[in-house]
């Protein structure tokens, strides 16, 4: 098999010209956002492949999944004007379903093409299902890790000074927050967005996500780049809200 990356990255880019294809600069906006995560997620992906010393064949699948993985989030925010998957689609299925109709994946071998549509579709699942084959089993997990780290840096940057609804799914509110989150990550329990109703919320259930890293090397560019911090330094000054702070500081250390 040939690792001609580009060869994918050029049928990622006729296929994204469409969307931009609007008057509205809000989707314009919200589609240079999405497409930014996928250059930063294809970045960290590299950059965790390379700590984790892959072999050629995997790092190409790993970037082939990085590409592809939110593939429908441009048609998502083109029709519906909104990143939550409830009051759209499931934006991983769709996703799977875009790949296959237009044929993204064509030169890759069939089983290769089985686990990165895999890897696409439970890359924001709450939890992994069990997978037997090792090599999807790693891919899954990769992506799930780039994807966090460049999310975490986007919560940072536009929630930090203000509301951002098409960031935080529709909330707002950096004051108010659920105590059913604090207490559920203070037990290192991972939370389930039924139970954000603010911005803060939101915020807090983004840092529970670090119970569902996988490498020990993304822990490292976590502290490395410092990519907590933006949200960290954003939290209220209120006493259950900067324990947790604690409580993420003091896991990120111990695991980095």
């Amino acid at each position: 098999m040939s690792y001609n990356f580009e060869k994918y990255l050029c049928r990622f880019n006729i296929y994204l010209k469409q969307w931009y294809n609007t008057d509205s600069e809000l989707v314009k906006k919200n589609l240079r956002l999405k497409e930014g995560h996928t250059e930063r997620v294809i970045e960290n992906i590299v950059e965790l492949s390379n700590l984790l010393h892959l072999s050629e064949r995997q790092k190409f699948l790993a970037e082939v999944i990085a590409l592809f993985h939110d593939i429908a989030r441009f048609k998502q925010f083109y029709y519906y004007k909104t990143f939550d998957d409830k009051k759209s689609f499931d934006h991983a299925e769709e996703g799977v379903k875009i790949i296959k109709e237009n044929g993204f994946l064509n030169g890759i071998s069939v089983d290769d093409q089985y686990r990165i549509l895999s890897s696409i579709k439970y890359h924001n699942k709450k939890t992994l299902p069990i997978i037997k084959d090792d090599n999807e089993k790693l891919l899954a997990r990769l992506i799930r890790d780039a994807d966090k780290l460049d999310i975490w840096r986007i919560v940072g940057d536009e929630l930090e000074k203000k509301d951002e609804p098409s960031i935080s799914l529709g909330y707002t509110g950096n004051s108010k927050f659920n105590p059913e989150i604090v207490k559920l990550i203070k037990n290192e329990e991972s939370v389930d967005y039924k139970l954000v109703r603010s911005t803060l919320d939101f915020k807090l259930v983004t840092l529970g996500w670090i119970y569902d890293i996988n490498f020990r090397e993304t822990f490292f560019l976590i502290r490395k780049n410092k990519v907590l911090d933006p949200i960290l330094n954003s939290l209220p000054e209120i006493p259950e809200v900067l324990s947790i702070k604690k409580t993420v500081e003091d896991y990120v250390s111990k695991l980095a």
